[in-house]
């Protein structure tokens, strides 16, 4: 898709697709987080792409990464084979790889995180918080060419993000305490400087704006360190979109990236039909991905469309209902209809996590956390 396209009617496969999954590193012994990752790296087939497996800021923890998709068949393909030859190598280094937002138990004191030039001016500007870096997300791209578009699906996908972290919520546990929350991982977070949900913008002139005013004051050492929940990436033509935790299962990855997808083309077709929601001030939205976070889909979330509290059940079909057309023009209705309905009716992954820790600790947990073994369906 290029500038100059009108967006009112796009293909079905015009917006394209990445996910980036990253995992902790557990002991397969005692269940504690542990700084292996070049250990696993490693023990990584001979020719493995390093763009297809790679470390992260802290040493508990490796990435996965698509490449450049064009349907959620292609993703599940790529997510199902490298968190196979990712967990093979983690298994001969001693771990477990493990799809959870935040580890289950451990000590951060003991973790150690990279010092590569990406990473050092974190260390400089970011202090402790690095220390404690320990949480781990599913962030899918987007990618279209123009950056005025990009900034549209931007603002169009922020009022939808606390739907997406109520249902995906996969966090609950935090070294060995329960929080009380469903996911941890989001209000952990919190604590960076930019982080959260964005602003909406408008233009990229005013995103750009906004964004060289917050490295300029020393909030963000680069571009790449702005860390909102949806974002325009600084290395690819892409929206990124970082507000969920890691997904237990693939299948619930393909879900939140059906549902992105989704949104985006909902929000690119009605910037060509001017028919636009009104954008949620901050404080509401802030307020919204609060109570997701704490609750999951066991309580009760914020419509979007008319600001109100609602059931958990309404307002996750307010949001299939919202691109249901578009799912059906991609052909990803169906997995996301399905896959939905089974996390409202069983639970999210932090409920099975809550679960497998009442039952027999971090033991139990590791069993329900290993990504190369978790099913839903």
């Amino acid at each position: 898709m290029t500038t100059g396209d009108d967006p009112g009617d796009l293909p079905a496969d015009a917006l394209t697709l990445g996910v980036e999954e990253e995992f902790q590193l557990l002991d397969a012994r005692t269940g504690d987080v542990v700084s292996r990752a070049a250990e696993v790296l490693a023990a990584l087939p001979a020719g493995t792409p390093p763009e297809r497996v790679q470390g992260e800021l802290t040493l508990s923890q490796v990435e996965i990464a698509t490449p450049v998709c064009r349907s959620l068949d292609e993703v599940r393909a790529h997510l199902e084979h490298w968190r196979q030859v990712t967990a093979t190598a983690a298994a001969q280094a001693g771990c477990v790889l493990a799809a959870s937002g935040t580890p289950p138990a451990g000590d951060w004191r003991v973790q150690r995180s990279a010092r590569s030039p990406r990473y050092l001016p974190l260390h400089d500007g970011m202090r402790h918080l690095v220390d404690e870096q320990l949480i781990a997300g599913c962030h899918v791209h987007i990618g279209l060419d123009s950056p005025d578009l990009r900034v549209v699906v931007l603002d169009g996908l922020r009022a939808w993000m606390p739907a997406l972290v109520a249902l995906t919520a996969n966090s609950p546990l935090w070294l060995g305490v329960d929080t009380g929350f469903a996911s941890w991982r989001t209000v952990h977070w919190w604590r960076w400087p930019v982080s959260g949900p964005p602003p909406a913008f408008g233009t990229v002139d005013a995103y750009r704006q906004r964004v060289a005013a917050l490295t300029a004051m020393g909030a963000a050492p680069d571009e790449s360190k702005i860390y909102w929940d949806v974002r325009l990436s600084a290395r690819y033509p892409t929206v990124e979109v970082r507000a969920t935790d890691v997904c237990r299962t693939v299948d619930e990855a393909l879900m939140v990236a059906g549902l992105v997808r989704g949104l985006a083309r909902v929000a690119l077709r009605e910037h060509a039909s001017r028919e636009r929601l009104p954008a949620p001030p901050p404080e509401m939205l802030r307020a919204a991905t609060f109570l997701a976070a704490r609750d999951g889909v066991s309580g009760r979330l914020v419509d979007p469309a008319f600001g109100r509290s609602v059931p958990a059940a309404e307002a996750v079909a307010a949001v299939i209902a919202r691109c249901r057309r578009e799912l059906a023009d991609t052909g990803d209705l169906a997995l996301v209809e399905v896959v939905s309905s089974e996390v409202l009716r069983s639970g999210t992954a932090s409920v099975r996590q809550r679960a497998a820790w009442a039952r027999g600790g971090v033991r139990e947990v590791l069993g329900v956390v290993a990504a190369a073994d978790a099913r839903l369906l």
